[in-house]
């Protein structure tokens, strides 16, 4: 009975610490856009853009761009509740009228449930809504990933982008960026093209698809 009892416990424990990550251990990487935002010249910039490694592996941004300008507030390996304990550093600090957010993909791949993800998203929608009514705010869809055990989550992926574009459709300041299927092959699998050795980060050829759809936007 011990053992079982001992068992179950960490069972527990294991999900609820899935369920709740310690945005804490960002906190070095927020003191730097911190420190980096006493000084920084807002009108240097066109847009944000907020997220996990997708976003921070983005260095050269500006390059698929000419003439706009991105302030690039990247931590790899966040997820949707990191930035909403970092929310006034990396969404309110500064007066943007485009704010563009990736997150998601490291939620659920980490055990998260679409319900808890979409609903973390779901709060910073609405407090931007609130505070910053003129801001448009766009939210890149969950990619696609060769990496198997991201893979394993594609049907969940799927689930939670469609979640995340039904909340966007129901303001005209919210828009969703759909790049799912333009990284698909022929057969619906994630194009290894795409991706660096790990499976998980784009290189160049996919960032240009995530350069593409964004472009419309940003008219």
């Amino acid at each position: 009975m011990r053992i079982r009892y001992c068992f179950a416990l960490l069972f527990i424990l294991s999900f609820f610490s899935l369920q709740a990550q310690d945005a804490t251990r960002f906190e070095k990487t927020i003191v730097k856009f911190r420190q980096q935002s006493d000084t920084l010249d807002v009108s240097n910039y066109d847009a944000v853009m907020v997220g996990s490694s997708s976003v921070r592996f983005w260095k050269d941004i500006n390059s698929y761009f000419p003439g706009f300008s991105w302030l690039n507030r990247g931590f790899g390996g966040s997820h949707m509740s990191d930035v909403l304990h970092y929310k006034e550093d990396l969404v309110f600090r500064h007066p943007f009228k485009k704010i563009f957010l990736y997150e998601g993909d490291n939620d659920i791949v980490t055990g998260k449930s679409v319900e808890r993800t979409k609903e973390d998203f779901e709060k910073l929608l609405d407090e931007i809504r609130e505070r910053m009514p003129e801001t448009d705010v766009y939210v890149i869809g969950v990619k696609p990933c060769v990496s198997k055990k991201r893979a394993a989550k594609r049907e969940e992926y799927i689930r939670l982008n469609q979640q995340i574009k039904e909340l966007c459709d129901r303001n005209e300041k919210l828009h969703f960026i759909d790049v799912w299927d333009d990284m698909l092959d022929a057969n619906g699998n994630a194009r290894p093209e795409l991706f660096r050795e790990d499976g998980t980060h784009m290189n160049a050829k996919g960032y240009a698809i995530w350069a593409e759809n964004i472009k419309p936007f940003l008219k």
